[in-house]
């Protein structure tokens, strides 16, 4: 991916701050995964947005339904990364018995 990308809302930068002592692709993978987990996990965040490869697509609405958060993910065009959204935690009132 080039460092530098765009689409109709907003300019992406990416930049390799810490070279991975591998290159195996699902420890890349696991790595943003969890970024995003961490961020959707603290309550300090009412909201998130990431861009993430797209192969993690699965992954992210997941995470979405377990952390009670809405979910939305529009391509960047051109890659092969999706910019992902998650809104405020709603929590589902229990059945009264």
């Amino acid at each position: 991916m080039s460092d530098e990308t765009r689409d109709d809302e907003h300019t992406c930068t990416h930049q390799v701050v810490l070279d991975f002592d591998t290159d195996d692709p699902e420890f890349s993978r696991g790595f943003e995964a969890g970024t995003v987990w961490t961020l959707l996990r603290d309550p300090e965040y009412d909201s998130v947005d990431a861009v993430v490869r797209a192969s993690l697509a699965e992954m992210m609405i997941r995470m979405g339904e377990a952390t009670h958060r809405s979910f939305r993910a529009d391509p960047v065009e051109g890659t092969d990364y999706l910019h992902v959204y998650f809104g405020p935690v709603v929590r589902q009132e229990a059945p009264q018995q």
